[in-house]
């Protein structure tokens, strides 16, 4: 299905399409992964760059869609997955939920049911990046609006550490394997609430530029995870008065937070994918033309406020 907005706010915006339900079929790991897809109407000579956003745990590809209108206004193809698995346990009268059912209750059951979506979630998007291809042949709105050489991930909570995974970080499962599920075809990243990962080389690897948003009135742990990752074009907003689940959509959408937090992942990816200059000069300068000013690291701008730290 096809629906079509307005755009509104800042100064490059356009008009948009959205695809709201366009399902892929890994046939090799039997997962379907339905996407909506938020696109600038006009085209563009080369494309635009890709944004892929992973949600919350329990959520889908039809929340934070205030960050896919805004940022596919600007000029980015997003893409928004549904995961379908969240790695919830359920255990009654000694048995295990499993897809729907329930089997005997062993420890290794449990462990695969809570591995399993942080194995699926970072290798749904590395197929979505594979199927780039094929997604713009199957729906014509798409025709010539991708450029596959300049793709960023953003995510939420479970996303965010769906982010990181692709990112490069040292994934411990509870099986006792560590795994990489590192994808080179990514440029930048955005970790929105993100949660440390609990262990010290889980960071090591990530070389890449990162922003990390959080909220004032969330967990230390969060920010202790900017803390832990390897200098090097690694920025952390921290939004005033904002909370972890005022990122969902249906709680302050429209509002100056909001507006906020989109302008701040716009000047990131602007910096990152257009300019390929993920400098703290050419973040500053990114956040300045999406009306942000930075005081020293003190952010304020469109009625709301935070605080900037870089490495």
């Amino acid at each position: 299905m096809l629906a079509l907005f307005s755009a509104c706010g800042a100064a490059m915006a356009g008009p948009i399409g959205v695809v709201e339900n366009y399902v892929l079929s890994d046939a090799a790991r039997g997962r379907r992964l339905p996407l909506k897809i938020y696109y600038p109407q006009q085209e563009n000579p080369g494309g635009y760059p890709v944004v892929i956003f992973s949600h919350g745990s329990e959520l889908s590809k039809d929340r934070y869609g205030y960050l896919g209108r805004f940022w596919a206004e600007n000029g980015y193809v997003v893409i928004h997955i549904t995961h379908l698995d969240d790695g919830s346990v359920f255990i009654k009268h000694g048995k295990l939920l499993v897809s729907g059912s329930w089997v005997a209750y062993t420890k290794e059951a449990e462990d695969a049911v809570v591995d399993s979506p942080r194995v699926n979630r970072p290798l749904d998007v590395s197929f979505v990046i594979d199927s780039l291809s094929m997604i713009a042949m199957a729906v014509p709105e798409l025709g010539g609006r991708i450029d596959r050489t300049r793709i960023g991930v953003a995510g939420h909570s479970f996303g965010a550490y769906t982010v990181m995974a692709v990112a490069g970080a040292v994934i411990h499962q509870r099986a006792g394997v560590s795994r990489n599920f590192g994808d080179p075809r990514i440029k930048a990243f955005i970790a929105m609430s993100l949660f440390g990962l609990g262990e010290s080389d889980s960071w090591a690897p990530i070389a890449r530029p990162i922003l990390t948003i959080n909220g004032s009135k969330e967990a230390d742990s969060v920010l202790q995870s900017f803390k832990s990752m390897p200098p090097g074009e690694k920025y952390c907003v921290t939004v005033t008065g904002v909370g972890h689940q005022d990122f969902f959509d249906d709680r302050l959408d429209g509002t100056p937070s909001h507006e906020f937090i989109k302008r701040v992942g716009l000047a990131f990816f602007d910096t990152a994918l257009r300019e390929n200059d993920p400098s703290m000069a050419g973040f500053a300068r990114a956040l300045a033309a999406d009306g942000i000013a930075d005081d020293g690291g003190a952010l304020v701008g469109v009625g709301a406020a935070g605080e900037l730290k870089s490495k």
